[in-house]
């Protein structure tokens, strides 16, 4: 008999985004993967599953599958347990690997009676950690009625999950802000971290500074993904031992300068003792007292070749997450033409996906940034600032190659959301502010497609807006791209800083602008209509901050005319006056920001 099986396995934003630097971050996501690979691979050797989602070529394993086996219902229950134990088992080898790396690095004892405690507590951490779940269902009817009583019936399994409680003695990981923290670094005064369980191990002399920082604690989890490269660097050839930093990705753009003058040079950039935050310490004229004097070196020699060739740079760079919308209407059916077969449409859907997958992983390579996971139908990644626009662009241009025409008139979309951060900001916060926004642009309407933008300044300020993907036709992209070159080049911001002046008091809590009888200042102008008044203020502001020749009436009038152009579709799809003003100061703080020495 045949059935339909749905996989899946939990928490996965918590174990991802619980991270304090970019290797955790893509040590999270490269592990997730490789579990949901490893139990997909086991249900097709050992049971002849046919895996219908994902692809068995996709770039990054979401965490689940769905696969078509034949079976006895006596056998079904044998292979869910065989399958969740495949995974438990795994993530368990990982963190034993990785402990008894440790261990021997530490010249520490197994026999004592606290690492007992310690192995004990380790491995009840790991095995606790996911919640595996995995349901049946014979496909006595259609596959579409199969697929979506296996999805109500995963619903109902984990609306009456047991949670096991772990025994809560002591200070907590430093990466998951949960579990017992079992492994440690002293403090610079040489002290061990307070409140931490007795048995904790001090890892002082046994690890890289780089790898854990003094006073830092971890529990089993928080260690799996600090220390992952110890277990996957041997057999896992794809997996990134050398993950840019924030302070890396920002730097991308001015390195990859530098290659092309001097390669030597570039090459001490790639050394695991160069440390890319030391650039902008020496830029500050501050150096902190951690780095060795090889890493001070290399540095120094970088710094002084940046300045000498004249090589802006940085301290900002982006984050972007974005989720496919309405996958769980086209996944179920529900926006699909009624002679589609489900099962066809599934395969082919995780085909393209998987093929855009790879494609993005190829947009978003050194310099312009680097992926943590493709999925197809969600994707997280950095990117240096320089390149943002035209990464978006191209990210959002190949989604829209996905053609789905043979089974849906709906356009499959994605929203985003992107947030600017200053590389010493806490990535726990700009990952936070990332899903707020990409939640945010999926709120925008109905029909969702959209991105969110925000910056997050290092004064503490925010700035934030979200448009829709297209406006008029446009892409929203093209038009900041086009505004983008038009500062500095024929205009300075200046038009964008007075326009805020003038307006940014004149809005109601909507961010409306207040009609005229509540609002003196726009009573005097004289406009009722928004858009109107949008128009003839800008007009007016950008004609002020053209940089031509002022006395050249008609040249004027047409780079004026042209900027115009390209701000009009801005704000006659602008949401709120208010959203208009703060799109167009994130693209001032971004051009500010990137003074590409090419311009």
């Amino acid at each position: 008999m045949k059935y339909l099986l749905l996989f899946t396995f939990s928490p996965v934003q918590e174990f991802i985004s619980q991270a304090r630097k970019t290797q955790d971050l893509y040590a999270g996501s490269y592990i997730l993967s490789h579990l949901c690979k490893t139990a997909l691979k086991k249900a097709e050797k050992d049971y002849g599953a046919e895996v219908i989602y994902p692809k068995a070529n996709a770039q990054s394993y979401p965490n689940r599958f769905i696969a078509i086996l034949s079976a006895e219902e006596k056998e079904l229950e044998k292979m869910g347990w065989d399958l969740q134990k495949t995974v438990e088992q795994e993530f368990l080898t990982i963190g034993r690997n990785i402990l008894e790396q440790i261990l021997i690095n530490a010249n520490n004892s197994n026999n004592s009676e606290d690492s007992q405690k310690l192995l004990k507590e380790f491995e009840n951490q790991l095995c606790a950690y996911f919640q595996v779940y995995w349901v049946f269902k014979k496909l006595t009817e259609s596959y579409k009625q199969a697929y979506n009583d296996i999805e109500n019936l995963l619903g109902s399994i984990k609306n009456t999950r047991i949670f096991q409680q772990l025994p809560e003695q002591g200070r907590k990981c430093s990466l998951t802000g949960e579990h017992n923290a079992l492994f440690y670094r002293r403090t610079e005064k040489g002290k061990k971290p307070s409140h931490i369980v007795p048995y904790a191990l001090d890892i002082s002399n046994a690890v890289p500074n780089k790898m854990l920082k003094k006073g830092e604690a971890l529990g089993a989890v928080g260690l799996i993904k600090r220390f992952a490269e110890m277990y996957l660097k041997k057999d896992f050839h794809d997996f990134n031992t050398h993950f840019p930093s924030t302070a890396k990705v920002a730097l991308l753009d001015a390195l990859y300068k530098l290659k092309e003058i001097d390669e030597p040079t570039f090459e001490i950039a790639l050394r695991e003792d160069f440390e890319p935050q030391a650039i902008f310490d020496l830029d500050n004229q501050k150096m902190p007292d951690d780095l060795t004097g090889e890493q001070i070196s290399n540095a120094e020699k970088v710094y002084k070749k940046l300045k000498e060739n004249k090589i802006d740079f940085t301290s900002y760079y982006a984050l972007i997450m974005f989720d496919a919308d309405s996958m769980g209407a086209f996944l179920s059916g529900d926006k699909l033409k009624e002679s589609v077969d489900l099962t066809n449409f599934h395969e082919t859907l995780s085909e393209q996906l998987a093929d855009y997958a790879k494609k993005a992983k190829q947009i978003l390579e050194e310099p312009k940034g680097q992926v943590v996971y493709a999925g197809g139908d969600d994707f997280l990644g950095f990117i240096n600032l320089h390149y943002l626009l035209e990464v978006l662009k191209e990210l959002r241009e190949k989604f829209d190659e996905i053609d789905l025409t043979e089974f849906t008139d709906e356009k499959l979309t994605f929203s985003a959301g992107v947030v600017i951060a200053h590389f010493k900001m806490p990535l726990l916060e700009v990952l936070k502010k990332a899903k707020e926004m990409e939640k945010a642009a999926k709120e925008i309407d109905a029909d969702k497609d959209a991105l969110g933008l925000a910056v997050l300044k290092r004064s503490g300020e925010t700035v934030q807006a979200v448009y829709k993907w297209k406006c008029d036709d446009k892409l929203t992209t093209d038009l900041l791209e086009v505004i983008n070159q038009k500062l500095n080049s024929e205009f300075s911001d200046a038009f964008i800083k007075n326009l805020n002046a003038v307006l940014s008091k004149s809005l109601d809590k909507k961010g409306s602008i207040l009609t005229p009888g509540f609002n003196e200042q726009i009573e005097r102008l004289g406009y009722v209509d928004e858009d109107l008044l949008l128009d003839s203020e800008l007009r007016r502001l950008v004609a002020r901050a053209y940089l031509g020749d002022k006395s050249e009436e008609t040249k004027k009038r047409q780079r004026v005319e042209g900027l115009m152009n390209v701000l009009k579709p801005l704000y006659e799809n602008k949401g709120s006056t208010a959203n208009f003003l703060k799109l167009l100061s994130i693209i001032a703080f971004n051009k500010k920001k990137v003074k590409r020495s090419d311009n």
